[in-house]
């Protein structure tokens, strides 16, 4: 293969996916940190309704996995993955 054909189609590449990836970043960076500040608050909100403190790291861990789940599946979804096993 030539070196030209090489960037030309690198080049293409990125003209057709580098925007969806670029902003499939974007999204997983700032759905992270509203995940980690969503659980900061209600981690405050458990402690002021006295909620039994055993249950509040399993609570804390399984809305933030959850979470953390769909947010991937956002984001493949945005960068053009098929998810149709989903």
């Amino acid at each position: 293969m030539n070196i030209d054909k090489l960037y030309a189609h690198a080049y293409d590449w990125l003209i057709k996916y580098g925007p969806r990836f670029l902003i499939g970043i974007l999204v997983l960076i700032i759905g992270l940190w509203l995940i980690r500040l969503l659980i900061r608050v209600i981690k405050g909100h458990m402690h002021k309704k006295d909620v039994e403190p055993t249950v509040r790291p399993f609570l804390m861990s399984l809305l933030s996995v959850a979470l953390s789940v769909l947010l991937m599946i956002v984001v493949l979804k945005m960068m053009g993955m098929q998810l149709t096993f989903f």
